[in-house]
């Protein structure tokens, strides 16, 4: 489900935006659609560049863009016909590099009985992103849709976006702050938060090459992470500060997490996303292991996992003892966590 608010606060100041006029500001100009562009809605497959969506279909929800509440925006009605693209811009880039790929939506149908939200999906380069998102049922609230990709050998990339969904009434919706940026500036970002993180809060520890944590010998839960592309931010994540805890690089292709309650046992109880997706809901902190496991490649070279704190438990703040193994190596990262901010770690991959 879309949910409002801006994902991953440390993200913010990221690298320069590649796509032109993704905010939409000079009108309907330098993208293509599939779409037929109208200056009043008579149907299906059509689509306007506007900050009124009252002068395009008096049936729509009167909201506001996004980027200052009184510019453009992207307005759609669904198509009928299948892959039909609406945006789409071709942009050059370097290769082997990778780039964080966003968009924010909006459904604009004012009834929400009546409502058929759209399932966008990110094409790049001929290829589906993941399995589509689909948009919530409020109008008037924004909410954002993303992927991470590896140029590869690529050194142009053609970003589309498609809509899933052919049936036709309700199928409305508002697309807005387009942006496409290359990863290695969000890392460097991570980076210097993560010194002056460790500058200010001493409590969060890294340890690389420790001896191996021996808690209860109970047989752990385990859950296989599948790889998932295009993936929108959960409120707990776009409501909260996500503060970087540690960063992991390592050139293994599976990692095994282990999470233990950290000291006291007093019911501390976590949900854990991974590459914002939801992985263990609502699980109580013991000795016992909650384990997940990550492969990691070429192309899957970046994983970020939030831990977020359901409760305090009995002793605030909710604490937790991470413990990552990876081939000969073993990491141990000390995480806490409240109900204002989660915790990030985040884990890249390099031969």
């Amino acid at each position: 489900m879309l949910t409002t608010g801006v994902w991953a606060q440390h993200k913010k100041g990221a690298s320069q935006n590649l796509v032109v006029n993704g905010d939409f500001s000079k009108g309907n100009s330098q993208f293509t659609s599939q779409y037929d562009y109208t200056i009043f809605n008579y149907g299906e497959g059509e689509y306007t560049v506007t900050g009124q969506p009252l002068t395009w279909n008096k049936l729509l929800a009167d909201c506001r863009d996004r980027t200052s509440g009184n510019g453009n925006m992207l307005l759609v009605n669904g198509a009928t016909a299948a892959n039909r693209v609406i945006w789409q811009q071709t942009i050059d880039i370097q290769p082997n590099t990778a780039y964080d790929l966003a968009a924010w939506l909006q459904n604009a149908n004012v009834h929400k009985k009546g409502s058929n939200p759209p399932k966008l999906q990110f094409v790049i380069n001929g290829i589906k992103m993941g399995n589509g998102v689909q948009v919530g049922y409020n109008s008037f609230e924004w909410a954002q849709m993303e992927s991470v990709w590896n140029s590869g050998k690529a050194n142009k990339a053609t970003i589309g976006i498609i809509n899933l969904n052919t049936i036709a009434p309700g199928n409305d919706f508002a697309i807005d702050d387009i942006s496409f940026t290359p990863l290695k500036a969000y890392n460097d970002l991570i980076v210097k938060r993560k010194v002056k993180k460790q500058v200010q809060q001493a409590t969060i520890e890294t340890k690389t090459n420790i001896e191996t944590v021996k808690p209860e010998t109970a047989k752990a839960e385990q859950v296989t992470w599948p790889q998932q592309a295009v993936i929108a931010a959960p409120f707990v994540l776009a409501n909260r500060v996500n503060e970087l805890a540690s960063t992991i690089a390592t050139s293994e292709n599976e990692i095994e997490i282990n999470i233990y309650d950290n000291g006291t046992i007093d019911n501390d109880t976590i949900s854990v996303y991974l590459d914002k997706m939801l992985v263990l809901s609502k699980q109580r902190l013991t000795a016992k292991a909650l384990t997940l496991k990550i492969n990691l490649n070429e192309t899957a070279n970046y994983h970020e996992l939030v831990m977020v704190a359901e409760n305090l438990g009995e002793i605030p703040p909710n604490t937790s003892l991470m413990v990552v193994k990876a081939g000969k190596k073993q990491y141990e990262v000390r995480i806490t966590s409240t109900e204002q901010k989660n915790a990030v770690v985040v884990f890249t991959y390099a031969k």
